[in-house]
């Protein structure tokens, strides 16, 4: 039996004995990186997707807070300073 891979097992979801799914999500400045070789890219998204939302939450909160911080609010929304 020939060990080459062959078109169907590049194109699987799930991995093979000796595959490695990657998965990288980025948003804005935000990057998340994953790697497996036993679960496929969906059920690592699954897990991940809650992790990113929670980053992004947690950085906006600083953006926000920084915006606060310098008083830009009145200078981005109009208004008295």
């Amino acid at each position: 039996m020939d060990d080459s891979p062959n078109e169907d097992d590049s194109t699987t979801a799930t991995p093979g004995p000796n595959k490695t799914n990657r998965l990288h999500i980025k948003a804005c400045d935000l990057e998340i990186e994953a790697e497996s070789t036993s679960e496929s890219v969906e059920e690592m998204m699954e897990q991940l997707s809650p992790e990113m939302e929670s980053l992004m939450r947690h950085h906006l909160t600083g953006e926000y807070e920084i915006i606060e911080e310098e008083d830009l609010f009145a200078q981005i929304f109009g208004g008295q300073k």
